[in-house]
C-alpha cells in the first residue's frame, strides 16, 4: 500500500447576491470559482484542477441601532455545495462533490 502527504491549496473568487430584506430576515444566494492545485509532499507531483461552489442562505437581524454597542447584531446560516475537479484520484472519479454548512454571528461596531 502506498501512502503519502498531499498539499492542497486554492484561489477563489465569489459573487454574491442578496434578496429583498423582509423584517429580520435577508435571504442571499452566493457562487464562486477558483483554481486548485494539489501538491505532493517531495514536489515531485502537482495537479490542477477547478473548484465550483454555490449555496445560499440567511442573515436573522436581531438588533439594529443607532448608537450603544453593538450597533448591529445579527445570525448567519449558510449552506454550500462545493465541486473539485481534475484532482489526484485513487479510482474512476474525476470529480469529487461536497457539502458544508455554517452558522456565524455578525457584530457591527
Amino acid at each position: 500500500m502506498a501512502t503519502g502527504a498531499i498539499s492542497q491549496f486554492t484561489l477563489e473568487g465569489s459573487g454574491i447576491w442578496y434578496f429583498a430584506r423582509r423584517g429580520p430576515i435577508e435571504p442571499y444566494v452566493r457562487g464562486g470559482v477558483g483554481w486548485l492545485r494539489q501538491l505532493s509532499a517531495d514536489q515531485a507531483l502537482y495537479n490542477d484542477g477547478l473548484v465550483t461552489n454555490t449555496g445560499g442562505g440567511v442573515k436573522i437581524w436581531l438588533s439594529e441601532r443607532d448608537h450603544g454597542f453593538p450597533k448591529r447584531l445579527a445570525l448567519r446560516l449558510e449552506g454550500r455545495l462545493a465541486v473539485r475537479s481534475g484532482t489526484f484520484t485513487l479510482g474512476p472519479k474525476s470529480r469529487i462533490v461536497s457539502s458544508a454548512f455554517a452558522a456565524g454571528v455578525i457584530v457591527g461596531f
